[in-house]
């Protein structure tokens, strides 16, 4: 989800959308709004399992290398 929120890797973010000078959303990355940005007919469910689907389904909507990712730091 971090790397969803920065503009120069979510295509979805637009030059409208606040964002800060790093390129992130200012506010709205939550993963409901982020699916929300890629996929526009996104229902939201409300359970971890699929809260769980749904980060997965942004990864791969993103189409970012796992390159991306290695230096994403998990808390």
């Amino acid at each position: 989800m971090k790397i969803a929120a920065y503009k120069q890797y979510n295509r979805a973010i637009t030059d409208d959308m606040d964002c800060c000078l790093s390129g992130r959303l200012k506010r709205g990355y939550g993963v409901e709004q982020i699916l929300g940005m890629l996929k526009p007919r996104y229902r939201e469910t409300h359970n971890a399992y699929f809260h769980a689907l749904d980060e997965l389904e942004i990864v791969e909507l993103l189409g970012l290398g796992i390159e991306v990712y290695e230096n994403a730091i998990l808390n």
